[in-house]
């Protein structure tokens, strides 16, 4: 039988733990806290995989678990969607590639710091990283971050 109060306790302390990564701001000033809050929530996480896979078949996980858990798993996800990424910052290049690719450009023919580039500069310029440098993610990776 699923223990769904340990599975309810869990989720609140990787909710709980989501709340505090969102809180701390920029993740690279405070490494040593947001390690603290990573392993709270991976212990959480480890601490309720028993209570998922008590079901009618041991090993199987039931229904309402597997709800549960989906549902969950889209609330720390919204809950972490308020933080701005700060332990990466190559998100701002993907954008950059998509949008140039969007504009008709090769993304592999100018860095973004090109002044044939410059007309396409818009918010997300600023965070991009190694501005001299052209591209150097794969075709397919181009065709993920275009879609």
């Amino acid at each position: 039988m699923v223990d769904f109060k340990k599975l309810i306790l869990s989720a609140a302390v990787i909710e709980i733990s989501c709340i505090a990564l969102v809180l701390l701001g920029n993740l690279r000033e405070a490494i040593p806290l947001f390690l603290f809050v990573y392993l709270l929530a991976f212990g959480a996480y480890a601490a309720a995989i028993p209570s998922w896979t008590r079901g009618p078949q041991k090993g199987s996980m039931s229904s309402r678990a597997l709800a549960f858990g989906f549902l969950a798993s889209l609330l720390f996800r919204a809950t972490l969607l308020a933080a701005p990424p700060s332990l990466s910052d190559d998100i701002y290049r993907y954008l950059w590639d998509s949008r140039v690719q969007l504009h008709g450009i090769n993304p592999y023919a100018y860095p973004p710091v090109a002044e044939e580039l410059e007309a396409l500069r818009g918010p997300h310029y600023e965070g991009i990283n190694h501005k001299p440098i052209r591209t150097i993610y794969p075709p397919a990776a181009q065709l993920f971050f275009c879609a």
